[in-house]
C-alpha cells in the first residue's frame, strides 16, 4: 500500500518554478567568470606605462629637432638679414658712443647718402668700421675750409661733433668710383675714414655689411638713428 502523500496543486506549481529557475542561474554564472574579469584590468594598467616611455623619448627627439631648426634659422638670419654690432671708439660721436650696440640690416641693402653703415675697411680686413655715407658712386666730394661739399653743394651737417680742423693728405675734389661710397665719421677730427686713402679710402659696396638702423643698448638710448636731422 502506498502512503506517499499527494501534493496539492499549489505545491506542484512552486516546484515547477524552482526547476525552471535553476538552469538560468547556472548559465549566468558561466557567462561572467570571476577570474577572467579580474585579469583584464592588470593588462590594461601595464599598457600606458610602456606608451609613456615611448612618448617621453619621442618628445625629447622632437624638442632637439625643434632646437636645431631654430639655431639654423637664427644663423641664416644673422648671416643674410641682420646683425648686431658693438661700436668701438669715439669716431661717430655725438651720434654713437663707445660700447653702443646697433641693429644692422643687411638683406638687399643699397647705400644712400646719410646712411650709417658697417663695413670692412681694406686696411683692416676682418674688422668692422662704423661711418656715415657722404657720397655714392658718380658723385663729386670736396672738402674746403673744414666744410664738406657733394656735387658742389655744401652739406648741412647738424650731426657732426665739429668742423674739420685738419685733414689727411689728398687731392680734392674726388669723384666716387662705380660700386663705391665715400664715408666720414661724425667726429671728423678723430676718425679714420675715406680721407685715409691707405687705410680706408673709397669703400667698395661689396665690403659693406649693412645699414645701422637703431641702437639697442644702452637701454635708456634705445631708438632710431635718423630722427633728429634731415640727412638728404
Amino acid at each position: 500500500m502506498n502512503f506517499e502523500p499527494e501534493m496539492n496543486q499549489e505545491e506542484q506549481n512552486v516546484e515547477q518554478v524552482a526547476e525552471q529557475k535553476e538552469p538560468v542561474s547556472k548559465e549566468i554564472i558561466r557567462e561572467t567568470p570571476v577570474e577572467e574579469a579580474a585579469a583584464e584590468p592588470a593588462e590594461a594598467e601595464a599598457e600606458p606605462v610602456e606608451k609613456s616611455k615611448k612618448g617621453w623619448k619621442r618628445e625629447l627627439l622632437e624638442w632637439i629637432e625643434s632646437l636645431g631648426i631654430a639655431i639654423i634659422v637664427v644663423l641664416l638670419l644673422t648671416n643674410f638679414v641682420f646683425r648686431f654690432v658693438v661700436v668701438s671708439g669715439s669716431s661717430m660721436e655725438p651720434t654713437l658712443h663707445d660700447r653702443n650696440r646697433l641693429f644692422v640690416y643687411r638683406l638687399g641693402y643699397e647705400p644712400e647718402n646719410g646712411d650709417i653703415i658697417v663695413f670692412e675697411p681694406k686696411g683692416a680686413p676682418k674688422q668692422y668700421y662704423v661711418k656715415r655715407v657722404i657720397a655714392t658712386e658718380g658723385q663729386t666730394v670736396n672738402i674746403e675750409n673744414g666744410d664738406v661739399y657733394v656735387d658742389g653743394k655744401k652739406l648741412n651737417e647738424s650731426y657732426i661733433a665739429a668742423k674739420i680742423m685738419s685733414d689727411y693728405p689728398g687731392q680734392y675734389p674726388k669723384i666716387v668710383p662705380e660700386d663705391c661710397v665715400f664715408v666720414l665719421g661724425d667726429n671728423r677730427n678723430a676718425s679714420r675714414d675715406s680721407r685715409d686713402e691707405a687705410g680706408v679710402g673709397m669703400v667698395e659696396e661689396k665690403s659693406i655689411v649693412g645699414k645701422a638702423l637703431f641702437r639697442v643698448f644702452p637701454f635708456n638710448e634705445i631708438g632710431g638713428l635718423y630722427n633728429n636731422y634731415n640727412l638728404k
